[in-house]
């Protein structure tokens, strides 16, 4: 914790004039830390790409949450939308079917349109394509070799994911943390090859816990790894209590020890 703080402060210090800061936190949060979001404050937001989707009448199953942009903070189980709509994306239009249209509207505006609407079998609500702040995704075991994650040399060589069979996981976020659910090993903040090493690893059963952030959000200067101290396995917890925290500063093949020998 105190080396993402020592690093957040430089951050801070260094861009104090042109970002504004806000501090949260996530929960569960597979190391207990808090999540530094630095946001540029004088940046425009860039364009993203849209979809309009054909709704059907009755109840939508989507959660919208924002005092300026509707935006869907939840996509139930059940909605007829299912992988139509996703967390993240923004409400920028809506149509009824006698022409009338509702545009730039918060999201309690947007949920009183859609509720009045819900007999219209012709509403149509086009929608930008954003991401959620964060994501935190279980990965099966058996997927492991079903995610592709590359540097993107575009944005600041983050390592994001550009192909994947499982619908939980988002094309176009970056890998900000994963763990081995097993027996607690994490890597926060490492390279796509790195990332791939510790997902694909066949000897370590179990499942992975990824966390994927924004394409915006920062990523910090170093890596962090926290390793198991036994051999002991850490069942049914997120993070091993008892780990040490190794700060890897370099950027060559050697950072990474041995991951699987614990």
């Amino acid at each position: 914790v105190d080396l993402q703080r020592e690093e957040c402060q430089r951050l801070i210090d260094s861009k104090r004039d042109k970002y504004s800061i806000k501090i949260t936190s996530y929960y569960p949060s597979p190391l207990s830390l808090t999540s530094y979001h630095i946001m540029s404050s004088s940046s425009s937001t860039p364009s993203l790409p849209s979809t309009e989707i054909d709704l059907p009448t009755g109840t939508l199953g989507i959660a919208f949450r924002g005092n300026e942009k509707a935006t869907v903070s939840a996509v139930l189980q059940q909605s007829p939308l299912q992988g139509k709509v996703k967390s993240g994306y923004v409400a920028d239009r809506l149509t009824l079917g006698d022409g009338r249209t509702y545009k730039d509207v918060n999201s309690q505006q947007l949920a009183n349109a859609l509720a009045e609407s819900s007999s219209d079998c012709h509403r149509k609500l086009r929608m930008m394509m954003g991401y959620p702040e964060e994501l935190i995704v279980t990965v099966p075991y058996s997927y492991r070799n079903d995610i592709i994650i590359m540097d993107d040399v575009d944005n600041d060589n983050k390592p994001t994911i550009t192909s994947t069979t499982l619908p939980e996981l988002r094309v176009g976020m970056f890998v900000f943390y994963i763990q081995l659910r097993i027996n607690g090993f994490s890597l926060l903040c490492g390279s796509s090859k790195e990332i791939m090493e510790v997902l694909t690893a066949s000897n370590v059963q179990g499942d992975r816990i990824i966390v994927m952030k924004d394409p915006l959000f920062p990523m910090f200067h170093d890596k962090f790894l926290v390793r198991p101290v036994s051999d002991d396995v850490v069942n049914s917890q997120l993070v091993n209590t008892d780990s040490r925290n190794n700060n890897c500063n370099s950027s060559g093949d050697d950072d990474l020890p041995t991951l699987f020998e614990y």
